[in-house]
């Protein structure tokens, strides 16, 4: 069960990913680096999490 709710949120977040691409396409250059800076460590972030979680 969890696999299938995981694999929905996955798809989710893909759909979320390419409205995000959508908006970004209009966005200045200073606010697309912040933006790119803020996922980059968004996924840290979720790596750090994915490694206590296993622990």
């Amino acid at each position: 069960m969890k696999v299938g709710v995981l694999c929905e949120s996955e798809s989710k977040m893909a759909e979320k990913l390419a409205e995000l691409e959508q908006a970004l396409k209009g966005m200045s250059p200073d606010t697309l680096e912040l933006v790119l800076k803020f996922a980059d460590w968004l996924k840290k972030q979720q790596g750090k999490n994915g490694l206590a979680h296993k622990s």
